[in-house]
């Protein structure tokens, strides 16, 4: 599994995604941050984008693009863990040994084999077990 990010350049892959996504998230909340300036500044006495007393708008304006990325930097994650799994079982085609590997995991870590949709969207770094599970016994040998 390990082998397989590195062999598919997943490092590359994740550095290259997350600069991307922070450029976009940091140029929304920059014109959020003006736009919001502009509009409410005065009523609330910031005389403008440089004034300390706005710091507060910016720092609550990245943490909820934080926040709203989430679920894409989380998805993106899953696609290469998998990703990492099927070259794994093309290198060994073991899914039983994979099979008996995650369930120790989740009985050693007390990890949750299946989680509400919800849940995986925003905190789903990795595929559910059972999901990987699944994806594993069609290499199950006989």
């Amino acid at each position: 599994h390990e082998m397989g990010h590195y062999a598919q350049h997943h490092i590359y892959w994740g550095i290259a995604y997350g600069v991307a996504l922070s450029f976009v998230g940091f140029w929304l909340a920059f014109h959020a941050y003006r736009l919001i300036l502009q509009r409410w500044g005065p009523l609330w006495g910031m005389r403008g984008e440089r004034d300390l007393a706005a710091l507060p708008i910016l720092l609550l304006l990245v943490s909820l693009m934080s926040f709203v990325s989430t679920p894409a930097q989380n998805a993106f994650s899953r696609v290469i863990e998998h990703r990492a799994d099927v070259y794994a079982m093309k290198m060994t085609g073991d899914g039983e040994a994979a099979i008996h590997a995650f369930q120790q995991i989740a009985k050693e870590n007390l990890s949750p084999v299946t989680q509400p949709k919800v849940v995986q969207w925003f905190r789903g770094s990795h595929p559910t077990i059972v999901e990987r599970i699944l994806y594993f016994e069609q290499f199950q040998r006989k």
